[in-house]
């Protein structure tokens, strides 16, 4: 949830407030780090090893400072779906601008696309 510059945040806790703002941060800089990939036609390995980038280094300032422990993982987590599922969006978008009939074969039903991006994420490369 965002909240506007001038809007009073009550009640919330700092630490509710202050993931807010790293969310809401990592989200532009994951969609900029996205579009420049699309526009320069990045391999998948580099994009997926920059967000992994991102995504560690958010993890470690979140870490540093907020008082839950819990905050950087969940962050991680939200923000790797996030820029999980524009990838996931653009290569079915490219694939039904090529062949608009076969849109969705390969991408929503076996999995192959979502283990790919994982692999990628946590081993660096692919295939093995």
């Amino acid at each position: 949830m965002a909240i506007p510059y001038n809007e009073d945040p009550g009640n919330r806790a700092p630490d509710t407030i202050a993931r807010d703002i790293i969310q809401g941060l990592m989200r532009a800089v994951l969609k900029s780090l996205h579009d420049m990939r699309t526009a320069e036609r990045q391999d998948d390995t580099e994009y997926i090893r920059n967000v992994k980038a991102v995504l560690e280094a958010t993890r470690g300032y979140a870490r540093d400072r907020l008082a839950d422990e819990d905050a950087p993982g969940a962050l991680q987590s939200d923000l790797y779906q996030c820029a999980k599922r524009m990838w996931l969006d653009n290569l079915r978008q490219s694939a039904a601008e090529e062949n608009p009939a076969d849109r969705d074969i390969g991408i929503n039903d076996d999995g192959y696309y979502d283990y790919y991006y994982d692999y990628i994420y946590n081993h660096g490369v692919y295939p093995p």
